[in-house]
């Protein structure tokens, strides 16, 4: 799954193609890890909310 998007982006002329695609994988990487990141994130607060819950209903 691709979830970068190249709309707006100019490598400046310069570049070459290989520079391109190894910024390209870079940026692919990071959000790869972001999105990584945000799902512990979000198991963590549905963990929280289920835990708290939890105790208001047994007390």
């Amino acid at each position: 799954m691709i979830l970068f998007d190249h709309a707006g982006y100019d490598p400046g002329g310069g570049g070459s193609d290989a520079d391109s695609i190894d910024m390209d994988r870079m940026k692919q990487e990071i959000l790869d890890d972001v999105f990584r990141e945000l799902h512990k994130v979000k198991e963590e607060i549905i963990d929280a909310i289920r835990n708290e819950l939890s105790r208001i209903s047994t007390t």
